[in-house]
C-alpha cells in the first residue's frame, strides 16, 4: 500500500490495535537501529522525528526496484488498550472477596435482564410497558457499551425502583437489593472517567495523538481522588490504575508524545507535574531552535533560481536581531497565551510546524474501523462484482458525504 500510493517517505507512524500479528510484523520489519545508537528502537521507544522510509521486500512502483524499505514506527491503538484495561485488567479486583461476591451477583442479574430482553420480544415489550423505555444491551464491538448498559440499569433502579422490581418479577429475575444498587452506583462512578477517556481518544474530532498523555494523566488523577469516597469498589480503582501503569508504561517518558501534547494550545504545560515542566520546556526550546536553523538554511539556499533583479535589490539584514532570541520569545509567548483554541497556532509559525510534525498520527484506530463498517454496508452480497477502484470511490464518497 505504501508503494502503490507512493507514500513510502511520508508515513511517520502506523497505528493498529493490539493484535499479535500486527505487533510481530512491525517488530520484524522495523527500521534497524544505528550501531552508535545506545537506545533500543523498539515498538514503544520510537521517535517521530527520526523516522526514515518504510519497509517492503517487494518492488515499488516508482522505479526503485532495489530499494530496501522499512516499516514505519508502530503505535498501539490507545482506545483498544483502554478497552483491555476496562475488560481484562478489572478482573484483578476480584481478588478482594467482598468485591467479588457483590460483583458476580450484580453482573449475573444484569446479564439475565439483558439476555431475556434481547432474545425475547415478549420480554422486551414487558420492559417497555413498565419502564416506558428499553434496556441498553452490551455489544462486543462497542467498547463503551458495557458501561452504558450498566449505567442505564443504575438510573432505572434509582429513579424507578418499584417498576424495576415489577420487571424483575415478570422476567423471573431476582430483584436487586439495596447493597447491590449501591455497588452499581460505585461501579459506574469508577468506570465513568474511563468511558469518558475512551470517547475522547476514539473520536474523529480533534483526534491528535497529543490528547493521549493529558487524557491518561487526567484519568489517573480522577481515579485517585475518587478512591477515598468508595466503600466497596476501591479494589476496582486499584485494578484500573494497575492496568494503566502496566499497559502504558514508559509513555510519559517519550519525548515525541510530550511535545505533541505541549504544542496543543488546549494543554501546553498545564497537564504536567512541576518536576517535569522544566524538561518539557527545554525540549520545546531545543526542537524550535533546530527547526529554525533548518528553515534559515533553506531560506539562504533557495531551490528556485534567482531573477536578475535580485542581485540589485540586495539589502543588509539587521545584525542586531538574533534568530535564537526570536524563537525563545515565540515559545515563551505561546506558553503564556491563555487562548486554548487551535487557530491560535497561526500566530506561532515555528510551534505550528512542530504541531504538524508531532500530531500527524492518531491516538486510536477507531476511525479506520468505522471506515471498515461503512465498507460492509457498501460491499453487500448483491453488489459483489464491484471493482476495487469503484468500491474505493463509493467508500470515500460515503465517508465524506457531510462535506458535499
Amino acid at each position: 500500500m505504501h508503494s502503490s500510493y507512493r507514500i513510502v517517505s511520508k508515513v511517520v507512524m502506523t497505528v493498529t490495535d493490539n493484535a499479535s500479528n500486527f505487533v510481530k510484523a512491525f517488530s520484524e520489519y522495523a527500521q534497524p537501529a544505528d550501531d552508535d545508537d545506545d537506545n533500543d528502537n523498539t515498538d514503544d521507544n520510537v521517535q517521530i522525528h527520526d523516522v526514515q522510509s518504510v519497509v517492503s521486500s517487494t518492488e515499488v512502483d516508482d522505479g526503485e526496484d532495489d530499494s530496501v524499505v522499512y516499516l514505519p514506527p508502530h503505535q498501539r491503538c490507545a482506545a483498544h488498550t483502554l478497552n483491555l484495561v476496562a475488560t481484562a485488567d478489572t478482573e484483578l479486583a476480584n481478588c478482594d472477596p467482598n468485591y467479588k461476591r457483590l460483583s458476580r451477583a450484580v453482573m449475573a442479574k444484569c446479564s439475565a435482564l439483558w439476555n431475556k430482553t434481547s432474545r425475547s420480544t415478549l420480554c422486551a415489550d414487558i420492559v417497555r410497558e413498565k419502564l416506558d423505555c428499553s434496556l441498553v444491551v452490551p455489544n462486543d464491538t462497542r467498547w463503551n457499551s458495557h458501561y452504558h448498559s450498566v449505567d442505564k440499569l443504575r438510573k432505572l433502579l434509582e429513579q424507578h425502583s418499584d417498576n424495576m422490581s415489577d420487571v424483575c418479577q415478570a422476567l423471573d429475575v431476582m430483584p436487586f437489593r439495596t447493597g447491590e444498587v449501591s455497588f452499581l452506583t460505585e461501579y459506574c462512578n469508577v468506570m465513568q472517567p474511563l468511558a469518558c477517556a475512551l470517547d475522547i481518544l476514539q473520536a474523529e474530532n480533534k483526534c491528535f495523538i497529543g490528547y493521549l498523555l493529558p487524557t491518561l494523566t487526567s484519568l489517573q488523577t480522577k481515579l485517585r481522588q475518587l478512591k477515598p469516597q468508595l466503600k466497596v469498589a476501591a479494589p476496582l480503582v486499584d485494578a484500573v490504575l494497575q492496568g494503566l501503569a502496566k499497559r502504558f508504561e514508559g509513555y510519559s517518558d517519550r519525548e515525541e508524545l510530550v511535545l505533541a501534547s505541549i504544542t496543543l494550545p488546549q494543554f501546553r504545560l498545564r497537564w504536567l507535574d512541576e518536576s517535569k515542566k522544566a524538561s518539557a520546556r527545554a525540549a520545546l526550546y531545543q526542537h524550535c531552535h533546530s527547526l529554525s536553523v533548518k528553515q534559515q538554511a533553506v531560506a539562504e539556499n533557495p531551490c528556485e533560481p534567482q531573477s536578475q533583479d535580485d542581485d540589485f535589490f540586495d539589502f543588509m539584514q539587521d545584525s542586531n536581531t538574533s534568530s535564537h532570541d526570536t524563537v525563545d520569545s515565540e515559545v515563551d509567548t505561546f506558553l503564556n497565551d491563555p487562548c486554548r483554541e487551535l487557530f491560535t497556532l497561526v500566530k506561532y509559525p515555528t510551534i505550528k510546524q512542530l504541531f504538524l510534525q508531532f500530531n500527524t498520527p492518531l491516538p486510536s484506530s477507531a476511525p479506520v474501523e468505522r471506515l471498515f463498517s461503512l465498507g460492509g454496508q457498501i460491499f453487500v452480497p448483491r453488489r459483489n462484482r464491484l471493482s476495487d477502484s469503484n468500491f474505493e470511490r463509493q467508500l470515500l464518497l460515503r465517508a465524506n458525504k457531510r462535506l458535499l
